[in-house]
């Protein structure tokens, strides 16, 4: 079903709607009037400013310790081991070779 429409009345007779503000244009080269700059007062002479408030730390309590500091833990060290050489054909291989790469050969 279609959306009902709004029912608007009919305008008294004799009705005038208000009269829009009518703006003259400035004239040509017209600059609006700056905007007041705020006055500021000389301080007096030997004016010091209060020093800025130190912060108050407390008595750390009796027999406080402070946490560690971090140590990355050490890294395991690895023995190098030797590369294998192949009796058969004399190709380099892991130090964990099973067979040769090469060959075949069983290790």
């Amino acid at each position: 079903a279609p959306a009902p429409q709004p029912q608007y009345q009919q305008a008294p007779q004799g009705y005038q709607p208000a009269p829009q503000p009518q703006y003259q244009q400035a004239p040509q080269g017209y600059r609006p009037a700056p905007a007041p700059q705020p006055q500021y007062q000389q301080a007096p002479q030997g004016y010091r400013p209060a020093p800025a408030p130190q912060p108050q730390y407390q008595q750390a309590p009796q027999g406080y310790q402070p946490a560690p500091q971090y140590q990355p833990a050490p890294q395991p060290q690895y023995q190098q081991q030797a590369p294998r050489i192949c009796p058969r054909c004399g190709a380099t291989l892991a130090p964990n070779a099973q067979f040769c790469t090469n060959c075949g050969n069983r290790m």
